[in-house]
């Protein structure tokens, strides 16, 4: 963790010369023009840790470690995320924050003076001596030279700060506590801690030591920025630049939710090269991201009407997970009018669910789904729910209701697990279920009301009609 630096008074003579060096070089900076201090994009820090962005934002950081995720086993991995997912949850629309995974050069001298064990004359120096080369040859073997840290910035809009200070100290304690339930360690960062950190990322390699004390600021008529800036910022063109004598260049990706995956950020750090990466992640109000779904699928019904179309698509994949059960609902509330529509109009609707097992996870969806199931028949409804997942769909409580309401299911290969349950559900006898036992493709049971009927239906390949249907992907590939 960082420390604060010692008073300039208690200082050492060379400490001093640094000091009074740093301080010149700030005062010979031309005031006229843009200098490096004014390209830093903060107002002031408090030694709190409370930073002023601009006039009406304010920031706080915590350092946060590592937990063994890879490591771990899968349902373990399931309840981490879900955790994380929740701990991201926290975060309101009001409360913006990043993520930084820092990873930095530090010389070989500084991991060397780490494992350094020095001599107490007390007989024991040559274990101490054998100890500490020991460790030293460890870290010729495997150390990249790189220091790997994690921080978590959030911010808040408020008018000074005095009515930033309590709210930001409350997120904070919020924060300790969802780090802790996900069995991680963390700690705030002090003014000083940050300065030191914003140091080491404007001073990669150059070899320039952090030296700062908050009673040089009167003193010096100098501003927190002056100790902590390059030489200089260079931005000749988009992505590269330069600082100091750094060269660097800067990317951008943009990121759905869905689209990230537990291996994308690891991968990014793991490459051996200094690395700044920051995570910027944006809540999205939950009434507003109801409105914004709604009016999509305003404007694809409108859109389908006004072309003739009879088949209409709802895809919730781009949604996120934590914005699925919102969608899942207003699907289904769309849907209903669609249904009632269509029923005034003398028309029957056909709707089809796949993976809708995810529909009776939620006890909402779950419910909704067993009301479309009871009533749908008699608006003109037809509903058919499709799954591969079989065991999460008959651990639902409504799954009963769903097949008593159900006059035809379409069964095919099972697993073991899944027929026992199936079997038990269902009624069917041993010698049905070996009709969905190992069976092939377009084999297994089809129950009709009360009756129950094997099935053997190979497709002929070689028609059109499988080729619009099939959804092999080595076949569509090909078609």
């Amino acid at each position: 963790m960082f420390s604060t630096q010692r008073p300039f008074h208690r200082m050492s003579h060379g400490e001093k010369k640094q000091v009074i060096a740093a301080i010149n070089k700030a005062n010979q900076t031309d005031k006229k023009q843009k200098s490096a201090q004014d390209s830093i994009p903060y107002e002031h820090i408090w030694p709190d840790g409370i930073c002023r962005v601009t006039e009406n934002h304010y920031t706080k950081t915590v350092q946060f470690h590592d937990i063994n995720y890879q490591l771990s086993q899968n349902e373990d991995k399931t309840a981490i995320f879900e955790a994380w997912c929740d701990f991201l949850n926290f975060f309101d629309s009001s409360i913006q924050f990043q993520f930084s995974f820092l990873n930095l050069s530090v010389g070989m001298e500084s991991f060397e003076r780490s494992v350094f064990i020095p001599a107490s004359g007390d007989g024991f120096d040559d274990v101490r001596a054998e100890y500490a080369e020991m460790l030293q040859n460890q870290l010729a073997k495997g150390n990249n030279g790189l220091t790997k840290t994690k921080f978590l910035t959030f911010g808040i809009d408020a008018e000074n700060y005095k009515a930033a200070k309590p709210r930001l100290e409350r997120i904070e304690t919020d924060i300790y506590n969802n780090f802790k339930r996900l069995g991680v360690s963390c700690e705030s960062l002090s003014g000083a801690a940050r300065l030191r950190l914003m140091h080491s990322v404007f001073h990669m390699d150059d070899g320039d030591k952090f030296q700062f004390g908050w009673d040089w600021l009167a003193p010096s008529g100098l501003s927190t920025k002056d100790f902590i800036a390059p030489s200089s910022f260079e931005f000749k063109n988009g992505r590269h630049f330069r600082m100091g004598k750094k060269y660097g260049a800067a990317s951008f990706l943009s990121i759905l939710a869905p689209e990230l995956n537990d291996r994308m950020l690891a991968d990014f750090l793991d490459m051996e090269s200094s690395l700044v990466i920051n995570m910027h992640i944006q809540s999205v109000d939950q009434v507003d991201a109801i409105k914004t779904i709604k009016r999509k699928i305003t404007d694809l019904d409108i859109k389908n009407q006004f072309s003739g179309n009879r088949l209409v698509c709802f895809n919730i994949k781009e949604l996120g997970q934590q914005l699925k059960k919102l969608g899942m609902l207003i699907v289904q509330d769309q849907v209903w009018g669609r249904v009632t529509a269509n029923r005034a109009e003398g028309k029957s609707t056909r709707y089809y669910i796949d993976e809708f097992h995810l529909l009776l996870r939620e006890e909402q969806t779950a419910a909704y789904s067993v009301e479309i199931w009871k009533r749908f028949r008699k608006w003109g409804g037809i509903p058919t729910g499709i799954t591969q997942n079989v065991k999460d769909l008959l651990s639902s409580r409504e799954v009963e209701n769903i097949f008593d309401n159900s006059d035809f299911i379409y069964m095919l290969n099972q697993s073991g697990g899944d027929r026992a349950i199936l079997a038990k559900q269902l009624n069917i006898s041993p010698l049905q279920l070996s009709y969905v036992t190992h069976s092939g493709e377009g084999e297994g049971l089809l129950f009709y009301g009360n009756v129950i009927i094997p099935f053997i239906d190979h497709f002929p390949k070689d028609s059109e009609l499988y080729r619009i249907m099939t959804t092999k992907l080595n076949e569509v590939l090909i078609s």
